[in-house]
């Protein structure tokens, strides 16, 4: 289990240390999925997170990349190349008045590239991951949000309910509040 006290991103927090908060509660999230069996391939051994902000591009800020486990299903260029697409996505979303969206709501495997889900935008800050199913990439992010704090149960279930994610709720039962 996992301790929610641990891992909350502080006001106070420089943004390096937030950073390394939020990897730190991926890199624990994915080990929580790992070791409970809710991956369903044997291949999900790892991926590619990135993450930022609303207008980091124009604040000469550049996106927040890690490689989280070891990445056997697609390889870690692949991975980068799928959540970099994802984070783009939610950057470019029309406007200001959608503030929480998911990679889902605007989905395509038909496109070219294709467009997955398994990124999310929380008050401002993006965050995606590939390298797993598009629910447990979503449902790891959505988990470690949770984790440090920046989503509620509630809303994090609200995030799940949009994709018909049952991963998330598996995720959080396994957390200590």
């Amino acid at each position: 289990m996992l301790d929610r006290t641990v891992y909350t991103i502080l006001p106070q927090d420089s943004q390096e240390l937030a950073d390394a908060r939020f990897n730190r509660a991926v890199a624990d999230v994915f080990d929580l999925m790992h070791s409970a069996g809710l991956l369903r391939q044997r291949t999900e051994t790892g991926g590619v997170l990135v993450h930022g902000w609303d207008r980091m591009f124009r604040d000469g800020d550049d996106i927040r990349i890690a490689i989280i486990g070891i990445p056997e299903r697609f390889t870690p260029e692949q991975s980068l190349a799928v959540a970099v697409e994802k984070f783009e996505r939610l950057y470019d979303r029309p406007g200001d008045d959608q503030p929480n969206l998911t990679a889902w709501s605007t989905r395509d495997p038909s496109a070219i590239p294709a467009r997955w889900g398994g990124a999310i935008v929380i008050d401002g800050r993006i965050l995606s991951f590939s390298g797993l199913s598009e629910h447990a990439d979503e449902a790891l992010i959505i988990g470690a949000a949770y984790l440090v704090g920046w989503l509620d149960r509630e809303h994090a279930l609200a995030y799940a309910a949009i994709s018909s994610n049952k991963l998330v709720a598996e995720i959080l039962d396994r957390m200590i509040i």
